[in-house]
């Protein structure tokens, strides 16, 4: 089920297109037609302190793709948008007052006036471009922050701004800095680009008569810089800080990719302009078939998540290094010094034995498709043991080799959050194991880096003996690790996998089966073979019949491989790994 809710500065929308304080939206008729419109709020006409007649026509003239205007800030007045507001209440929908004084102490006053209505926003308009001898205030950061240091003392309500396009790198460095310093509470970027020029070769005139032909840009031509300004700030400004996008928006395609630059809703004007309040209908349900098609059932799942084009998502890092290392063995580092034949402080010991191992697989130019340090091996020792867990991770990293940590971190949103940022910011892993009990809000925190080419394993179906105790517990008629299985499609981003155990074969068959029909790429870890029973042969032969890609899977082995020389009766402990490693790729074979 696809879900376009939203929430602004608080402010819970049910989707996320609705009109920008630009065109039709002066009147009381106006404003009631986008109430009945399936627009997600109601924005009103840039509001001065008395009315204004706005300049004179023709003002505003339709192009190919788009618009150009010099209007003046047409609009009835504040004291009547204060009228308006009890009757727009009825229509159940946010209502974002639209505020453009032409000087500070104005604004003050309406926003005044504001605050004793029941307005869920304000929007304070910083760069209206049509007004004759009239700066826009957006372009002097100086007067910007002395602005909203007198409004913010004031407003009552949530407050955001709607500002000018910037394309300077230092300015939207400037302009962030002042928002973050004020806590605004949302932007709406960008308004039309000002002063631009359409002539008429065939009258060779312009087309508009105020300020001899210049005039505000709207429509196609200006999606490029609004994309660019969203993106921009998106990523200067404070999280606690949403953004709205404006500028270009005429299908379903562009509300995505204003959302994946990082806004949180868009905003509509030309193309409500020339099509009419249908519009907010139709961008809705385009947006909903093109997430529908990509898989994503809610707008969190994909804002913000633009990729560069140097990024790899965790999948194809999964892909890349099977190719490399023709492998898609795990090998976990998990130390026990009792099996250790080596003599010294468990820090020192833990160190030596993993780092001669990874030399051995260097030497013999054998290698693992990814190795699985269990924290709470390393933990038990304390700072030692943390200190040679790091500088196994960096070691196995910068052979190239992929590091994925057995934290198996699960708790409310705030917490996870800081789990995350420890787990690839500073032990610097390529993925993690994470438990999901408490919900998605324990997950996504982690999920989230899929966007920095990360990724998270969700445990399913455990290897374990006590993994019957609750996963095995039916749920409406299923066991809870199919509901869980079920979870993980829903909430999956590239790079979003579960781990579910090779001793419970035709449970691999049936999660497995589950995840190829979603048409999403759920990478899999496979613990449980070896000493704890499970088939390797078992294990791949299910996965080909439900037709899985093996190149995402990592099937993990521990102790038949860190221990290995145990069995060969002999201390030599890298060469017996490195032929057990050996061994368990030629069992595995072709993965292609």
């Amino acid at each position: 089920m696809i879900d376009l809710k939203t929430q602004i500065a608080g402010v819970d929308f049910q989707h996320c297109v609705f009109n920008a304080a630009g065109p039709l939206c002066v009147t009381l008729e106006e404003l009631k037609r986008i109430g009945d419109s399936m627009s997600s709020a109601i924005t009103t006409k840039s509001c001065t302190l008395e009315p204004r007649e706005g300049n004179p026509e023709p003002r505003y003239v339709d192009l190919p793709f788009g618009s150009i205007n010099s209007m003046g800030l047409p609009n009835l007045g504040y004291k009547k948008y204060l009228e308006f507001i009890p009757i727009l209440k009825n229509y159940g929908k946010p209502i974002v007052a639209s505020v453009s004084g032409l000087k500070l102490s104005d604004n003050l006053e309406i926003i005044k006036a504001f605050n004793k209505t029941d307005v869920d926003m304000i929007e304070l308009n910083l760069s209206c471009p049509n007004i004759a001898g009239k700066p826009q205030v957006g372009y002097d950061f100086e007067q910007t922050d002395e602005v909203l240091t007198e409004v913010m003392k004031i407003c009552e309500k949530p407050l955001g701004v709607k500002l000018p396009p910037y394309f300077d790198f230092v300015h939207f460095e400037q302009m962030a800095k002042i928002l973050n310093k004020h806590k605004v509470r949302f932007v709406s970027c960008i308004n039309s680009v000002g002063n631009t020029l359409i002539i008429d070769s065939d009258e060779e005139k312009v087309v508009i008569k105020p300020k001899g032909g210049f005039g505000g840009l709207g429509g196609k031509y200006i999606k490029p810089i609004a994309l660019a300004n969203v993106r921009k700030f998106y990523e200067l400004l404070d999280k606690n800080i949403d953004i709205i996008g404006v500028g270009g928006i005429y299908s379903g395609k562009d509300v995505f990719e204003f959302i994946l630059a990082g806004a949180k809703a868009v905003q509509v004007a030309t193309v409500f302009s020339q099509e009419g309040p249908g519009c907010f209908l139709r961008l809705k349900i385009e947006l909903e078939d093109l997430m529908k098609s990509k898989g994503y059932n809610y707008i969190s799942d994909f804002r913000g998540k633009l990729k560069n084009l140097d990024f790899e998502s965790y999948t194809d890092l999964l892909r890349r290094k099977a190719k490399e290392s023709r492998s898609i063995v795990c090998v976990g580092l998990d130390p026990v010094l009792e099996k250790i034949p080596l003599k010294g402080s468990p820090g020192e010991v833990i160190k030596k034995f993993y780092l001669d191992i990874l030399n051995g697989f260097v030497k013999e130019g054998v290698f693992p498709g990814a190795v699985k340090p269990n924290i709470a091996f390393y933990e038990q020792f304390g700072i030692e043991g943390l200190q040679a867990l790091k500088e196994i991770i960096d070691s196995y990293k910068e052979k190239g080799i992929l590091v994925i940590l057995d934290a198996k971190r699960g708790d409310i949103g705030k917490t996870s959050e800081a789990y995350a940022k420890a787990v690839f910011d500073f032990w610097g892993v390529d993925a993690v194991t994470v438990a999901p009990y408490l919900g998605k809000d324990s997950v996504k925190p982690f999920i989230d880096y899929g966007i920095k080419g990360k990724g998270v394993y969700i445990l399913d179906r455990t290897s374990n003996p006590g993994a019957l105790d609750l996963q095995d517990l039916k749920v409406n008629g299923d066991p809870i690790y199919k509901k869980t299985a079920e979870k993980i499609i829903e909430w999956a981003q590239n790079g979003t996998g579960a781990v579910v155990g090779a001793t419970y074969p035709r449970e691999l068959g049936e999660i497995s089966g589950m995840f190829v029909k979603s048409g999403k790429k759920i990478p899999l870890l496979i613990p449980g073979v070896g000493a704890q029973g499970g088939s390797v042969s078992e294990v791949i032969n299910t996965l080909k019949n439900e037709g899985f890609d093996l190149s995402i899977i990592r099937i993990n082995s521990s102790s038949g491989i860190n221990y290995a020389y145990l069995d060969e009766g002999n201390d030599d402990y890298v060469g017996a790994a490195v032929r057990a490693l050996k061994k368990l790729n030629e069992e595995i074979g072709s993965f292609d």
